[in-house]
């Protein structure tokens, strides 16, 4: 990226001058080195560490962020078989240093030649990788959402290096939930479960459930995911600091968890208004001001907050305590 400046300055009172400046932004750092140098194909995910030159004149690699449209990005080409390397994705570290997750699925073995482009566009050519045939028995890790989660069915994810053959749903170990409904063409598959209690829910695949259409070898026994079902909503107890006052009244609020979004608009009161909350996590104190003398009651309607889970209130609990006030 060039920028050009122009400007027009007085020399004395009968001589101008014209000044043209222009502004080059660094160029991105030379790749100097991949580690590992060599991969073998078949893989989905493989991370790829690369190794700039040391910068001159502040040149480097960048990422702005995903407020910005233009990002930086990489090119893993071969001029012998005319294929590109998938680059899922590319983390920078610092300027001359970031990190590739590529996927060789149906990549010939050969060399393949890396380019750096940062977002401004400038690009650089460097060190070069080598793709092995594929070997090895096809792996897989299943991932599941965060836990715990109130969702049902559960979504589990199984990532192979290749697309399997005789993969079904009846494969997976499951517990605490119904058989997966399988789905996706590969080398990724997802299996929704349904739980059948709360707590935890796992998954895992045995050893040699499937075959590698690449590899052609079983696979190897996955890791064992876990996810808590909770879908069990929390519930609040709000009681009076003092049940007779000639202060602003005040209540504690003690919830059964964490819970997310109490503001004093939430409440639901007899006279006056929350005008001050503190707290955090489960427990809150609220003050109410300009309250009338005599019995004050307080609300705090269902499904005014969540948990972490996004699991309202129940409903069927509203808080309702009282406190009477005097005014001094």
């Amino acid at each position: 990226m060039t920028l050009w400046t122009v400007q027009e300055f007085a020399l004395d009172s009968t001589h101008w001058g014209v000044r043209v400046i222009q502004i080059v932004a660094p160029k991105p750092a030379t790749p100097q080195s991949m580690a590992p140098a060599s991969i073998a194909a078949g893989r989905a995910s493989v991370s790829v560490l690369v190794t700039g030159i040391p910068p001159v004149q502040a040149e480097g690699w960048f990422e702005p962020g995903p407020a910005f449209p233009n990002h930086i990005s990489g090119l893993l080409h071969s001029t012998v078989t005319l294929q590109n390397i998938g680059i899922n994705s590319i983390t920078v570290t610092d300027p001359t240093h970031l990190t590739l997750d590529l996927n060789t699925i149906g990549i010939t073995p050969g060399t393949y030649d890396l380019t750096i482009t940062n977002p401004d566009g400038q690009s650089r050519p460097g060190s070069a990788l080598t793709i092995t045939a594929a070997t090895g028995a096809p792996s897989c890790v299943i991932t599941g959402p965060a836990s715990p989660t109130n969702a049902s069915p559960i979504t589990f994810t199984a990532t192979f290096p290749e697309v399997m053959t005789g993969l079904s749903s009846g494969d997976f170990v499951i517990t605490n939930a119904t058989v997966p409904v399988l789905s996706g063409a590969g080398p990724v598959y997802t299996l929704a479960v349904t739980p059948t209690a709360e707590g935890p829910v796992t998954c895992r695949l045995p050893a040699a459930s499937a075959t590698g259409n690449v590899s052609a070898l079983p696979n190897t026994v996955s890791n064992t995911a876990s996810v808590t079902r909770d879908s069990i909503a929390p519930t609040v107890t709000l009681s009076p600091v003092a049940a007779l006052t000639n202060q602003n009244p005040e209540f504690n609020l003690t919830f059964s968890e964490t819970i997310l979004g109490l503001s004093p608009g939430d409440f639901t009161l007899s006279s006056g208004s929350v005008t001050s909350m503190s707290g955090s996590g489960s427990n809150y104190i609220v003050t109410v001001t300009g309250a009338a003398q005599g019995l004050l009651s307080i609300t705090l309607p269902a499904g005014t907050v969540t948990d972490p889970r996004a699991t309202a209130i129940r409903r069927d609990r509203p808080a309702r305590p009282t406190t009477r006030w005097r005014p001094r």
